[in-house]
């Protein structure tokens, strides 16, 4: 038989998506921030303010995943950019950017893989 939870056990749910992000451009400027709107190993799709970034171009990133609390800092490189309007009036321009990992590391890995199990984006 399956394992029941307490009468008082308190069961919080936390929203998967967006994570927040901070990108470092240069070690001496502040991060930007944005959002991230879908996580895997390889990498993740970003939303930003921002038409700052070029493909090709490598940054730095650092976010937290929900569920687990588990903080990752690790390089990027930016893959794909996009832009399209929010509104039906477009007025309000969003970026979307594709950004890889360079070199995820295992234990960084083993947290992705955690999360996207724990939201069923993998089974």
């Amino acid at each position: 038989m399956g394992k029941r939870l307490k009468e008082n056990t308190n069961v919080t749910k936390v929203k998967a998506y967006p994570i927040p992000i901070k990108i470092w451009i240069s070690e001496a400027a502040p991060p930007l921030f944005g959002q991230i709107l879908r996580i895997t190993k390889l990498g993740f799709q970003m939303e930003i303010q921002s038409t700052f970034f070029n493909i090709g171009n490598q940054y730095k990133v650092e976010f937290t995943l929900p569920l687990h609390n588990k903080t990752i800092i690790e390089n990027i490189k930016i893959i794909k950019t996009m832009d399209r309007f929010k509104d039906s009036k477009a007025t309000l321009k969003e970026y979307i950017i594709e950004m890889h990992f360079i070199s995820l590391s295992k234990e960084h890995e083993k947290f992705i893989n955690q999360f996207e199990t724990a939201i069923k984006q993998i089974l």
